[in-house]
């Protein structure tokens, strides 16, 4: 005889329904998704703030090049001999707006004519100079727009040539704003008279 009473009722047998796993499925969906795109954003600012600290370490490194006893061009080309008191600076042009130049400034006229370019610098691929700016209000995207930032020894200060703004204007600081045009994202090297040199 068999221990099972036919008259016994039947236990449901526990388990997600259908509508239950398909409502489960799309929220799993769902938020993985949103998760995606908001990765995508978060690594475009990554990859833009990492681009902008470059640019400014650039700036740093080109200071310290002024103030050094040696010379960069002995560790670019050994056949140029040093030449301790020019002053070294860096361009940026809206003409060429992937790439700036570290240069010496061998004559030193202040005109920017003979200008040794020791190293171009390239940016990333999404990126590009955008505005340049004088004083935190003048700027440009004009595709004739320079700034060029120079530092002389034994002086830590930076002076400014541009084309931006008049010949007039006092400049008191330089922003070089770096665009991600894929992402809509932009973020500004500062450069002021002291020398310091801030990312915003």
């Amino acid at each position: 005889m068999s221990i099972f009473s036919k008259n016994q009722p039947s236990r449901a047998i526990g388990g997600f329904s259908l509508i239950e796993l398909m409502v489960t499925v799309t929220i799993v969906t769902m938020v993985t998704g949103l998760a995606l795109v908001r990765y995508s954003s978060f690594n475009s600012t990554v990859l833009l703030n990492s681009q902008a600290y470059e640019v400014a370490l650039d700036v740093r490194q080109t200071q310290l090049y002024s103030l050094s006893a040696g010379s960069v061009s002995q560790s670019v080309n050994s056949n140029v001999d040093a030449r301790f008191r020019q002053p070294y600076g860096l361009e940026f042009r809206r003409d060429n707006p992937i790439q700036y130049s570290i240069f010496q400034d061998i004559d030193e006229d202040d005109q920017g004519d003979a200008n040794e370019v020791f190293e171009r610098m390239f940016l990333g691929t999404d990126f590009s100079i955008g505005e340049l700016c004088v004083n935190g209000s003048t700027c440009s995207e004009n595709e004739g727009a320079f700034v060029e930032v120079i530092f002389k020894r034994p002086d830590f200060n930076a002076k400014f040539r541009t084309n931006i703004g008049g010949s007039s204007l006092t400049i008191t600081s330089v922003s070089i704003r770096l665009v991600d045009d894929q992402n809509n994202l932009t973020r500004d090297i500062v450069i002021d008279e002291s020398g310091y040199v801030t990312v915003e």
